[in-house]
C-alpha cells in the first residue's frame, strides 16, 4: 500500500507573502498541536502559491518528516503543506486515515529512531515505503478506531474538566481550612 506523497518543493516565503492569501497552509507545528483533526492553521497561501503547490483534500493524513518527526493529524479542511510533510489519502476499500494515523502514532518512537544521525532529524518517503504495517479487515479497523476514538474522547474530556475540578477542590479546601481554623476571639469567649 502506497503510504504517502511528498508536496512539491516551491518558494513558500514568496507564496505566503502574496496578497489575498486565503488557502490554508499547514505547518509541522499545526500538525503537532492538532488533537486528531486539523481545524486550525497558522499560515495561508495565495492563489499564486496554490498554483505552484498541491491542494490536499479534507481527510488527508498529514505526517511530518522533518523537525517534528512522525507527528500525525488528519486534515479537517482542504489545505496545502510544505515538503516537510507527506500526505496519505486512504483507499476506503483497504483502510482509513484514522486507522493509519493511530497505527503510525503507535510506531512514532521507532520512526523517530530512523531519523537520527544528522544535524536535524528527518525521515523520508522511503522510510514509509519499507514499513510492513498490519491491515486487518475494514470491519476490524473500524472497531479499533471506534475504541481508540472513545478513549481519546474520554482523555480530552478529563483534560478539559480537570482544571475546573482542581479549582473547585481548592475553594473547598480553603473553605474548610478557614472553618477549622476559625477559633473564637477572646471577646467572644467571655460572653
Amino acid at each position: 500500500m502506497n503510504l504517502g506523497e511528498e508536496s512539491p518543493k516551491i518558494d513558500h516565503e514568496m507564496m505566503k507573502s502574496c496578497t489575498a492569501a486565503t488557502v490554508p497552509f499547514i505547518q509541522t507545528g499545526d500538525i503537532r498541536n492538532a488533537p486528531h483533526v486539523i481545524s486550525k492553521y497558522s499560515q495561508t497561501y495565495s492563489e499564486l502559491g496554490l498554483r505552484q503547490s498541491k491542494l490536499w483534500p479534507k481527510g488527508t493524513l498529514c505526517i511530518t518528516i522533518a523537525a517534528n518527526i512522525a507527528e500525525t493529524a488528519i486534515l479537517g479542511l482542504d489545505a496545502c503543506f510544505p515538503d516537510s510533510v507527506i500526505g496519505f489519502i486512504a483507499d476506503p476499500k483497504k483502510t482509513s486515515s484514522s486507522y493509519v494515523e493511530y497505527l503510525l502514532t503507535s510506531l512514532k518512537s521507532s520512526l523517530e529512531d530512523k531519523g537520527q544521525g544528522s544535524a536535524q532529524s528527518n525521515i523520508n518517503l522511503g522510510t514509509f515505503k519499507n514499513l510492513k504495517l498490519p491491515f486487518p479487515s475494514i470491519e476490524e479497523q473500524e472497531r479499533l478506531v471506534a475504541t481508540l476514538d472513545k478513549f481519546e474522547a474520554l482523555i480530552n474530556s478529563i483534560s478539559e474538566c480537570l482544571p475546573r475540578e482542581i479549582e473547585l477542590r481548592q475553594k473547598q479546601y480553603e473553605y474548610y481550612r478557614d472553618l477549622l481554623l476559625s477559633f473564637p476571639k477572646p471577646d467572644e469567649q467571655a460572653a
